[in-house]
């Protein structure tokens, strides 16, 4: 029996819908294993590719906000740059008074 055969009746016997097939498993397991922080040659190695950029760059849909947001707040300028950021981001999102709001009737 092949393996994708083996593969749609354990699909079917797990209830798991028709569009499943090997590379979505494949998807699944390197963008999972991407977020989870496991080092790119170890996906790799895992999913049986030598070079270590082949199986994210093919299979991952890619890392989610959250690791990406922790990322970019590593960043830095130095202090007085970083001040000024903060504070310049802090006064766009004061609110802005709204209008009375005429009723119509």
């Amino acid at each position: 029996m092949e393996f994708s055969e083996k593969l749609s009746r354990l699909r079917q016997k797990l209830g798991m819908p028709e569009g499943i097939n090997f590379h979505t498993l494949r998807n699944t397991f390197a963008t999972r294993m991407e977020n989870l922080g496991i080092p790119r040659n170890h996906i790799s190695q895992l999913m049986g590719h030598e070079d270590s950029n082949m199986a994210l760059d093919k299979y991952s849909a890619g890392l989610m906000i959250e690791p990406l947001v922790e990322s970019i707040n590593k960043l830095t300028y130095g202090k007085e740059v970083d001040s000024f950021i903060e504070d310049t981001l802090k006064n766009s999102k004061k609110p802005t008074p709204s209008s009375p709001v005429s009723n119509p009737h």
